[in-house]
């Protein structure tokens, strides 16, 4: 049996190395291990490539009759190739709703991922039912395990989210600058558990990957196509990573980014 390489040298922040001289494990914060991920597989140039494909549906929108939601019709099948070369992967609603399937709808951090007996997914000692359970629960790492819980153990994503942001006053004070690695270890954690998941992105080639929300300009478009595209970035970031990585290797990228 080969051995997997560590990918990461010793002063990587991203493994969470020992510290040289003291030879005791190192206590980076999220946001340098985000940074340093960011750096190590080109986050930059998605972020780039991202804008560029927003535009290009800003400009399609306007032909449209729907206004409001232009490209529901696209999102039910395979879309990509409708928006040139490399293309453009659209999702906004999850699989949790049976008249709005999408063709990429298990983006949505909403979906619950499910492979034969195996639903929902492991990271961190629990099982999440959704991705955006276990974003939400990144909130309370090490400030209130009591509402960590709480989110973890909620019905549905809309509970979760709903009890998380009923106690922004108890969540961790960086979280504005965390929590796009909260939401990339949970999209990771989602992949490596599905088969389905991993083939869904692979097959997206090297097309953008877009929330189509007109609502949320953060993790989504946005309604003037001048949102950030957080999610679809964040499935961009994962789809890169588990191209240049084995499964071991992103296990440890998910375990070595684990907050405190």
């Amino acid at each position: 049996m080969t051995e997997v390489q560590n990918p990461f040298k010793l002063n990587d922040v991203v493994t969470n190395p020992k510290d040289v001289e003291s030879g005791q494990p190192r206590n980076e914060s999220p946001l340098a291990r985000l940074q340093a991920l960011g750096e190590r597989y080109g986050f930059q140039e998605i972020s780039k490539r991202s804008a560029i494909a927003l535009n290009t549906l800003a400009e399609s929108a306007q032909t449209r009759p729907n206004t409001h939601d232009p490209f529901e019709d696209e999102r039910k099948t395979d879309h990509r190739s409708r928006f040139g070369s490399p293309g453009i992967a659209l999702f906004y609603y999850s699989t949790l709703d049976p008249k709005r399937r999408e063709h990429f709808g298990r983006f949505s951090s909403w979906a619950i991922h499910k492979d034969e007996d195996n639903t929902g997914f492991g990271m961190d000692g629990n099982r999440w039912k959704t991705v955006e359970h276990a974003y939400m629960a990144h909130r309370f790492v090490g400030i209130r395990p009591d509402l960590y819980q709480e989110v973890a153990q909620a019905r549905t994503p809309f509970e979760a989210k709903a009890i998380a942001h009923s106690h922004s006053n108890g969540m961790r004070p960086d979280w504005g600058e965390v929590k796009e690695l909260a939401m990339l270890r949970s999209v990771l954690s989602s992949v490596r558990e599905h088969d389905s998941i991993k083939m869904l992105l692979e097959g997206t080639g090297d097309a953008v990957i877009v929330e189509d929300a007109f609502s949320d300009s953060t993790w989504g478009r946005g309604p003037d196509f001048r949102g950030a595209n957080m999610l679809g970035q964040t499935w961009m970031r994962a789809r890169k990573i588990i191209g240049l990585t084995s499964p071991d290797q992103v296990q440890q990228i998910i375990q070595s980014t684990q907050f405190q």
